[in-house]
């Protein structure tokens, strides 16, 4: 009975494995699609050319009220 009991428990052990392995080797594969990754490549640049537009804005700012301090 004991065997059979363990040999339960083993098996039960493999299963849960086997789907947790699965699951998280799917995950992994899904994060490397070629649309995943381009995803990211399209929201990385995306943050990139925001950032620049921000901080080009900023610098006509401060170049515009330099140059209109000069005027004065």
């Amino acid at each position: 009975m004991r065997r059979l009991f363990w040999m339960a428990v083993g098996a039960a052990a493999v299963t849960i494995g086997k789907r947790w392995t699965v699951r998280t080797a799917n995950a992994v594969a899904d994060q490397y699609t070629p649309v995943a990754v381009g995803k990211r490549m399209a929201t990385n640049v995306g943050q990139r050319v925001d950032a620049a537009r921000r901080e080009g804005k900023a610098a006509m700012a401060d170049t515009e009220q330099r140059l209109r301090a000069k005027l004065r």
